[in-house]
């Protein structure tokens, strides 16, 4: 299996939306995924994350992270989602995604 991990881009929004919306599901709480794709594109500056793209170019897991300052150590880095895709779990795609995230710091 080929995967290639990337900073996120405006046009995977899309298919990053459906993905929430996936994890949504998962964490069994639907009906908090309340973002949209015209918020993610209106609010795009304020979004950070890395994709997990397979063979064809389709998105299979994503890390969102941000910078935040803790007043004892200065700049951290906060992971605030990290999802695979089912089919795609078990691969350790989940660790290189952290890792990507790990390596910003």
């Amino acid at each position: 299996m080929s995967i290639e991990i990337r900073p996120v881009q405006d046009s995977d929004f899309p298919q990053l939306v459906a993905l929430f919306q996936e994890f949504a599901h998962f964490q069994q709480t639907p009906d908090k995924m309340v973002n949209r794709l015209e918020r993610m594109q209106a609010e795009k500056d304020h979004f950070r994350a890395f994709v997990a793209l397979d063979e064809s170019g389709s998105i299979v897991g994503y890390a969102a992270w941000f910078y935040t300052y803790h007043t004892w150590v200065g700049r951290c880095i906060y992971l605030d989602d990290l999802y695979v895709s089912e089919a795609h779990r078990k691969t350790g795609l989940g660790k290189l995604l952290f890792d990507q995230v790990i390596s910003q710091g």
